[in-house]
Order: structure tokens, then sequence, then C-alpha cells
């Protein structure tokens, strides 16, 4: 794990491949949230793009991983749809670490409303039964369908690791060359099974 992020920070150095770790995890995280959300309230592509005011083609686009033209409106929409509150903020580049082992299903599903232990007392809060511990179960990139979110196992992946995203360098361009998920022990995703969308 320390050598793991000695090469990240080593990396981040280089102000180019800064922001595109940033933009990666960025796009890759949102999409993750849009997918798993999308999942956990049992909505099909299509009946998603109706209550965004979309088809279903458009949020098929907004799944992929390497999709990058987010537009505040249209994640207000997903918010609403999915029941919960939009967060746009700027960060330190320090945090940047933190954000990379997020790929979790606790961090990426926020409860609805509804369901929020602090407006509804009876609900369950996080950890008890619910999230990661209940699914064992990551959103990472597919490695067979570059720019795809698959499911991942992380039972026999990570072994208490943690999922990220594996962009090096974005050339002139400014987009990853390698879109991939590695372990906190340098696992790719090709490893992974996918166990189940």
């Amino acid at each position: 794990m320390e050598e793991l992020t000695a090469r990240i920070k080593k990396n981040l150095a280089n102000e180019e491949t800064r922001y595109v770790y940033a933009d990666t995890v960025v796009n890759a995280f949102i999409a993750a949230q849009i997918k798993a959300l999308r999942d956990d309230r049992d909505l099909s592509q299509q009946e998603l793009a109706s209550l965004i005011g979309t088809k279903q083609s458009g949020v098929s686009r907004l799944e992929r991983a390497d999709y990058s033209s987010w537009k505040v409106e249209t994640l207000r929409k997903l918010a609403r749809a999915f029941g919960v509150r939009l967060r746009i903020r700027f960060e330190e580049f320090g945090t940047l670490l933190d954000e990379m082992r997020g790929f979790y299903n606790k961090n990426l599903l926020p409860r609805n409303y509804r369901d929020d232990p602090i407006f509804n007392p009876h609900t369950r809060r996080r950890g008890e039964g619910n999230g990661l511990e209940e699914t064992g179960k990551a959103v990472g990139l597919s490695a067979s369908q570059p720019g795809r979110l698959q499911y991942i196992n992380l039972q026999d992946s990570l072994q208490g690791g943690s999922v990220l995203p594996n962009t090096i360098s974005g050339g002139a361009t400014g987009k990853p060359m390698r879109n991939s998920f590695e372990n906190i022990n340098g696992s790719q995703g090709a490893k992974y099974s996918a166990s189940g969308a």
C-alpha cells in the first residue's frame, strides 16, 4: 500500500498528470454513482431517462467512466431522481488519494431522503447490515469493455484493499491513456470477476 501511495504521489508531482488523475477519478466516481444508484433504486436506464428528461442512450453515456461533459443541471436532475442532494466543491489534491480508495457501495450509495437516519430515526445507520458488508461488491471499470462499469467481487479480489483508477498519463489530449482498475496490491482489473449487475 505504501509503495502504491508513493508511486501516485510521485506521479502527482507532474501538473498535467495531476489533473488527469483528478479528472479521471471525478468522472469514474460520478459514473459509478449513477450506475450504483440506478441499480439500487431498481431503475432501468430508460426509466431513469424518463425521470431526468433524456433518452436511454443519454443515461448509458452518463454511466461511462470515460464520460467527461458533466452539466450541473443534469447532475441536479439525477440527484432529484435518486432522492439525494448534489454536492460540488473545490478540494486540495491531498484528498485525491482517499477518493481513489472510495469506490465502495457505502460511498457510492447515499440514501434517499426518506431512508436517511437523520430524518427517519427508524432507519439503520451505515455499517448496520447495508452497503459493502451486505453485497461484497464495488464498482470498477470493465476489463473487456473500456469505459464501461461493472460490479467486482471484493471478497475474492481485494481482501480488504481498495479499488483505484489506474490512469497514468493524459498526454496532450488530457485523456487518460489507460482505463483499468488496480487494487492496493497492484492487481489489474482484468483479474476481477464480475459478480453480476
